[in-house]
């Protein structure tokens, strides 16, 4: 049954306290539209709405909101009840088992666009939405692409080394590079890479990507080329793919030894798109001039890690994209996916879209309760 009673909260909350019943507060509690947060790092009622731009979500009634803070993994009984799972970190895992053991589970609603962590197919088959906010991160992580290819194109770390060692005039022996004339490949065609290009386009680079699935009447002006010919042609590469089974590792040592010499890297996506050995080698050996990475194959990044060591190199901890726009965006994101199970509908933004077909996810809608936020 599709249809429910739509009881804003607050009203829900008042209606209780005027009966002054305390097992009927229970049992409407029990029954009320139920929500749990996770994340892998701290976690407080405070951060939903300046760290994470789901303030109305911190406001839902005492006893609906669950926090599970400090999560490297969630067991199913973390979400008994709960009908929105809002995962705020790309690195927890929600396979096949923890899918089939959460039947209230209408919406696991992404902060952000990476879900690869996420059985997806498990969860059309459970009935589970996994949403997505698309139009959150793409200008944050495009502009995050420009800083990054500025400033390796400008040597900003090594120069910066060079005055931390106290040696002001070491620096200017090395020169950086302009940009006219010089070619940008993506890999990868979709909104951030577009946006990528966009910002990019007053420096008067040409533009190129690999992307199989854009036909060269759909790629507005960029030109298409095959993944050894963007290596061999690019003065820089920026990485604007999703990780999937296809692209884990796409960028290894074959990729590499095609690559044009003293060109630099940005990677803002997913870490294991690349070999990370297989970069770290072309480094050393001069394949690869530089490189700018907010991403790894292990996260956070080991103290050991070679990467650490090598003098043209910019590593940030998965945050370059963290600015208040991305926080409103995939906040906003968010919050239109719980709102949209909470009313009894599918979320438009969907990683798993043969879901909406779904006979199992209409059958959890129709037992959500109705919730507005």
């Amino acid at each position: 049954m599709w249809w429910r009673d739509t009881i804003p909260f607050g009203a829900l909350q008042k209606r209780v306290e005027s009966r002054g019943c305390e097992d009927e507060e229970r049992t409407v509690q029990a029954n009320a539209f139920q929500v749990a947060v996770a994340h892998d790092g701290p976690l407080a009622m405070d951060d939903l709405g300046w760290r994470f731009g789901i303030g109305p979500v911190a406001e839902l009634p005492e006893g609906t909101v669950r926090l599970l803070g400090e999560r490297a993994t969630l067991a199913p009984e973390d979400v008994a009840g709960v009908h929105a799972l809002i995962v705020l970190t790309p690195n927890l895992p929600l396979g096949r088992d923890f899918l089939a053991q959460t039947p209230d589970l209408s919406v696991i609603a992404r902060f952000g666009v990476g879900f690869d962590r996420i059985d997806t197919a498990a969860a059309s088959e459970h009935g589970v939405a996994v949403a997505i906010t698309p139009a959150g991160p793409y200008r944050a992580v495009a502009s995050g692409n420009v800083a990054l290819l500025l400033s390796l194109a400008h040597r900003v770390s090594l120069k910066e080394g060079y005055l931390r060692r106290g040696d002001w005039a070491g620096a200017g022996a090395h020169l950086g590079i302009g940009l006219p004339g010089k070619t940008l490949g993506s890999v990868g065609l979709g909104r951030i890479a577009r946006e990528t290009f966009r910002l990019i386009e007053p420096f008067g680079m040409h533009h190129i990507a690999h992307d199989p699935f854009v036909a060269p009447e759909a790629a507005g002006g960029v030109e298409l080329v095959g993944l050894n010919e963007l290596a061999a042609q690019s003065d820089f590469i920026v990485v604007n793919c999703a990780l999937n089974a296809d692209t884990r590792g796409l960028l290894g040592a074959d990729f590499f030894s095609h690559a044009k010499p003293g060109a630099r890297l940005v990677n803002l996506a997913r870490g294991p798109i690349i070999d990370e050995p297989a970069l770290i080698t072309a480094v050393r050996e001069g394949k690869i001039a530089a490189i700018g990475l907010d991403v790894f194959a292990t996260e956070p990044l080991p103290a050991d890690s070679p990467l650490r060591e090598l003098e043209e190199a910019i590593i940030a901890p998965h945050a370059l994209a963290a600015t208040d726009e991305l926080v409103a965006g995939n906040g906003a994101g968010v919050l239109d996916a719980v709102r949209a199970v909470a009313a009894g509908e599918p979320p438009a933004d969907l990683a798993n879209p043969d879901v909406r077909a779904s006979e199992r996810l209409a059958e959890r809608l129709a037992r959500t309760p109705r919730a507005t936020l």
